[in-house]
């Protein structure tokens, strides 16, 4: 059970690739924060896994969610 503005939980899928037509290769990784209570979620594409980069989403994300809550749960980052 989960309250509203209690929890946020963040991932990061790592070692992403694509590769383009002509070839080229793309590695990046996705930064997932979700609130469980209402299933919002905010996403985005890195290019490291940095603690700035992580403070820079985290951020974002807070923006995006209008707030902080009062637990975030990381899943498995060094960077934390």
């Amino acid at each position: 059970e989960h309250s509203p503005g209690l929890s946020a939980q963040v991932d990061w899928k790592e070692e992403m690739a694509l590769v383009s037509s002509e070839g080229e290769l793309f590695k990046f990784n996705i930064f997932l924060y979700v609130l469980p209570y209402s299933k919002l979620k905010y996403m985005t594409l890195t290019f490291d896994r940095s603690q700035d980069t992580l403070f820079s989403c985290l951020h974002d994300a807070f923006l995006h969610t209008g707030g902080i809550p009062t637990e975030i749960w990381f899943d498995n980052m060094k960077t934390v």
